[in-house]
């Protein structure tokens, strides 16, 4: 989600460097809130996209807040993540 802040940089910076109006004043400022914003919520997003695609980031996850010790030795969780009682 960088590519779009980044290709805005680049066109503020062409802007400035060559004397150029290539935004009016208004999209000079509320495109980076926008972009900016859009940043924003797909990072939370990421941690879903993160638990959809991978079994291994899920068996780490619930690893964390289960009282297993180990992480990379982690068995795959039952249905859930919650910890079983065996001794």
């Amino acid at each position: 989600m960088e590519v779009p802040l980044s290709a805005l940089l680049l066109l503020v910076i062409v802007e400035n460097t060559f004397h150029v109006d290539l935004f009016s004043d208004t999209t000079r400022y509320t495109a980076p809130l926008f972009v900016n914003c859009c940043i924003a919520i797909t990072y939370p997003l990421n941690f879903f996209v993160y638990c959809a695609m991978s079994e291994r980031f899920r068996r780490m996850f619930c690893a964390l807040f289960t009282r297993r010790q180990s992480f990379d030795n982690a068995p795959p969780p039952a249905a859930t993540c919650r910890p079983t009682n065996e001794p």
